[in-house]
């Protein structure tokens, strides 16, 4: 029986340079409900570079504030509608307001060699049990040895059928999914025409 594993990413460089050592601050006003809803021990490398305050992680005595009441909750029930469209903004993703948006998720594995995990039940377990708010679906295509069995250049129908169903059931749960054409070397961005 094969076990789903978390995946943490963290890309330090992606949010800038951290307050000074001397500087204990919070560098985003979502900081404290954050805090206080577990990210510091969740998201770990985010946190500690841009919610040193609200984790604690403070090294000088700085005077603690008053604990400011928690932002109301988003009036919204998913993290697409909360957020809608994403779009880059310099080196941020940001939502429709153009306000930073911080998603959580885990990645499939390649569709060629996961497949039996590529279905509806696993993204609502993951949405309802896990709490995520994107899904990652790499698409088996090729490595530097040439195409992986079982993947999309072999099977575009059998692979394209497994994306439509993460993504439709990413769809129903309102998160959002990140559609990535797998390949590991070499790549004939040519190859993707069909699929695109």
């Amino acid at each position: 029986m094969q076990k789903i594993v978390p995946i943490t990413f963290v890309c330090v460089l992606c949010w800038g340079s951290a307050s000074p050592a001397d500087t204990c601050a919070d560098d985003d006003e979502n900081c404290p409900y954050w805090s206080q809803h577990g990210e510091c021990a969740k998201n770990p490398g985010f946190m500690s570079v841009k919610c040193k305050l609200s984790c604690g992680l403070c090294s000088s005595p700085t005077p603690t504030p008053s604990p400011s009441p928690p932002p109301d909750p988003p009036k919204c029930a998913t993290p697409v509608e909360c957020h809608g469209a994403l779009k880059k903004k310099g080196n941020r993703i940001v939502d429709k307001n153009g306000k930073t948006v911080q998603l959580s998720g885990m990645s499939f594995f390649w569709s060629n060699w996961g497949g039996a995990f590529w279905n509806a039940d696993v993204v609502n377990f993951l949405v309802s049990q896990w709490k995520i708010s994107v899904v990652r679906c790499p698409m088996g295509v090729s490595n530097d040895d040439g195409q992986v069995g079982g993947g999309y250049l072999s099977d575009p129908n059998g692979n394209t059928a497994l994306m439509e169903k993460v993504v439709d059931a990413a769809i129903q749960n309102g998160i959002y999914a990140v559609i990535d054409w797998h390949v590991e070397g070499r790549c004939d961005a040519s190859q993707s025409k069909g699929f695109f």
